[in-house]
C-alpha cells in the first residue's frame, strides 16, 4: 500500500467534500494536529485511514486504485 497516494486522496477527497481538515478529523474521532500532519507526511496509520475514509465515505477501491499497478 502506498501511504503517500493515499494521504493524497484523502486530502482531495477532503477538499472535494466542502469542509475542513478539522470537521473531518473532528467527525472520526483523529486528532485534528495528528490527521493535518500524517496527511502531509504520509504517515496515515490504519486507524486513520479507516475512520476519516468512513466519514468521507470513501470505498477501498477509491482509496487503493492502482496499488497493485
Amino acid at each position: 500500500m502506498n501511504r503517500r497516494r493515499t494521504a493524497e486522496t484523502i486530502a482531495t477527497a477532503i477538499v472535494a467534500s466542502g469542509t475542513d481538515t478539522a470537521t473531518v478529523a473532528n467527525a472520526a474521532g483523529v486528532p485534528v494536529a495528528s490527521l493535518v500532519e500524517h496527511l502531509h507526511t504520509g504517515e496515515l496509520t490504519m486507524p486513520e485511514i479507516v475512520r476519516v475514509s468512513g466519514v468521507l465515505r470513501l470505498r477501498p477501491e477509491d482509496l487503493f486504485a492502482g496499488a497493485a499497478a
